[in-house]
């Protein structure tokens, strides 16, 4: 597969240590699953309400994930709701350089588009080997124009 590739995760192989580039299978993947903050959100039309509350609920897609990989023997994964858990993407990228992680996956939604980005930036710095990997409905819906950002390194649809 190539580097900077879209794909679509049919469940056979995604953990495989192998298809994201790494040497061997011999090891655990570190895998860490990011809901980015949301800090940086490009303007909406939704209701004033709607607006406040962003953030303020569970990422069901990342933990949905979390739930499955946790059963993946090949697998030590960790988790972060950036907006609960009030870590700054200078944090985000300490604790992925610091626990050694090897993939990143990151929820992308539109409206925190910027803030994603900053966070892929980020970790790319402290970790520049890092393979990171978005999901979600922005990278869904634009494939193409997503990895063309430059930071993402795969793409789930």
């Amino acid at each position: 597969m190539d580097h900077r590739s879209a794909f679509d995760w049919s469940g056979s192989g995604f953990c495989s240590r192998l298809a994201f580039g790494f040497d061997s299978e011999a090891e655990k993947m570190r895998l860490l699953l990011v809901y980015p903050r949301v800090d940086k959100s490009l303007p909406s039309i939704l209701p004033e309400g709607v607006e406040a509350s962003r953030g303020a609920f569970p990422p069901l897609g990342i933990l949905y994930l979390a739930g499955e990989l946790k059963k993946e023997p090949g697998i030590e994964l960790s988790v972060i709701d950036a907006p609960n858990q009030n870590l700054s993407n200078q944090q985000i990228a300490r604790i992925v350089e610091e626990k050694e992680i090897e993939l990143v996956g990151m929820t992308v939604l539109s409206f925190h588009l910027l803030d994603a980005l900053e966070l892929a930036e980020k970790i790319k710095e402290r970790a520049p080997k890092v393979k990171i990997i978005v999901g979600g409905p922005h990278p869904h819906i634009y494939p193409k124009e997503t990895l063309e950002l430059g930071v993402f390194d795969y793409l789930v649809r």
